[in-house]
């Protein structure tokens, strides 16, 4: 069987785009994260997959790649939004001296919810406008509830553009970690093997023909654009302890603590 060629986009932790060309995104995109990916993107790490085109042929696909470098920004995220022009923006104040958080929405569904840092998310955001919307109220009614020690079984409605089915699969593991528990992302990787008829693997030992690091399954929880109503932050290490989160260590720290005070 040929193998698939894509082209994709990657958005650097500074808000710039870059542009390439691969046969295995995934793969691709740790090389990025850990250094060995292209010279650009190295001293703008973290980096975060925002669009891909698949293709047949090799030629066909680097020619596009090719024209996609060339487009303005503007037009570069026409193709990442899919025509989508605005991004709306609305700020949800946290109960329990938390940095507040940033919501976001295409209009329709909750596509992100953020803790703000350094006043920077927008620059992460190709079009963006300052609105409450219906999926808005409902986030805040989700997050109400869960401060207060008593998260809604039903979420708002959520969508997530550009998962590789890889991480999909980790995304619909985490969504299930019950409230106030933990996993580690060894658990992660067995429940992945478990579901592709691998039986009990370790971390490095699944995904398709190679090997998959720690990393991956690390990167994949970090990419998770939706904190909180997807728990990334109930993931921890082999031996319990609290690894990256991208609201910080201290975030991280600080939800679990409140959901094992709301337990007890």
């Amino acid at each position: 069987m040929d193998k698939k060629h894509y082209v994709y986009i990657l958005r650097c932790a500074d808000g710039t785009l870059y542009t390439g060309w691969t046969t295995d995104v995934e793969r691709r995109l740790e090389n990025h994260n850990s250094g060995r990916g292209a010279k650009y993107t190295r001293s703008r790490r973290p980096v975060e997959l925002v669009y891909t085109e698949e293709f047949d042929d090799k030629i066909e696909a680097q020619h596009r790649e090719r024209a996609i470098k060339k487009l303005p920004r503007a037009k570069k995220a026409e193709l990442i939004t899919g025509g989508q022009k605005m991004t709306y923006l609305w700020k949800y104040k946290t109960p329990e001296g938390l940095d507040d958080l940033l919501m976001e929405s295409d209009g329709e569904n909750l596509t992100g919810l953020r803790f703000e840092k350094f006043g920077d998310e927008k620059k992460h955001i190709l079009q963006s406008e300052e609105k409450e919307m219906p999926t808005f109220k409902e986030t805040e009614k989700w997050l109400d509830a869960y401060f207060a020690g008593a998260p809604l079984d039903e979420i708002p409605k959520i969508k997530i553009c550009d998962q590789t089915d890889f991480r999909k699969e980790v995304m619909a593991i985490v969504s299930k970690i019950p409230y106030g528990e933990t996993v580690t992302y060894g658990y992660i990787a067995n429940k992945i093997a478990e579901k592709r008829g691998a039986g009990r693997m370790s971390a490095q030992a699944i995904g398709g023909a190679g090997k998959m690091s720690p990393q991956a399954i690390g990167g994949a929880v970090g990419s998770n654009p939706i904190c909180i109503i997807i728990p990334c932050h109930r993931v921890v290490g082999s031996d319990g302890s609290l690894t990256g989160y991208g609201g910080g260590i201290e975030k991280k720290r600080r939800l679990l603590e409140h959901e094992q005070r709301r337990i007890k």
